[in-house]
């Protein structure tokens, strides 16, 4: 169980609206971005990290991949987000 469940609450659902093209990629990390921001505890730095990370490939995917393969792109990362946030 996560020390800030507040800082993933919108997470998992907009990976969900991601999945179902309802809101852009710089939404998504956007969220992702809030929700490492939330985060100070030493306790839950690999999880702040790991939204960092994920927060910054998904730029990398906006300023790398044209418009119309983001989205196939980031499904496995979208996918991996979910995993870490949900278990």
């Amino acid at each position: 169980m996560s020390l800030y469940p507040e800082a993933l609450l919108d997470i998992a659902p907009a990976c969900e609206q991601y999945r179902r093209k309802a809101i852009e990629v710089d939404q998504l990390q956007q969220c992702l971005w809030k929700g490492a921001q939330t985060i100070v505890a030493v306790e839950e730095k690999g999880l702040r990290d790991f939204l960092r990370r994920a927060e910054g490939e998904l730029e990398l995917l906006h300023f790398t991949v044209d418009h119309d393969r983001i989205y196939e792109r980031a499904l496995p990362l979208v996918a991996e987000i979910e995993s870490r946030v949900n278990g």
